[in-house]
């Protein structure tokens, strides 16, 4: 794989994960995630 090629899979890559978290982030799923983990720790600990 030469050098071009593979910066511009690198760049594709990139903008296809900042494509990715905007579009988790538009859909409110950092909320979900969190409010998740909040439950399962709270199970964890024995207070949930």
């Amino acid at each position: 794989m030469t050098d071009k090629n593979r910066n511009t899979a690198g760049v594709f890559l990139l903008l296809a994960g900042l494509a990715l978290f905007v579009y988790g982030t538009h859909r409110l799923e950092p909320d979900v995630v969190m409010m998740k983990a909040i439950t399962i720790c709270m199970e964890c600990i024995g207070i949930g």
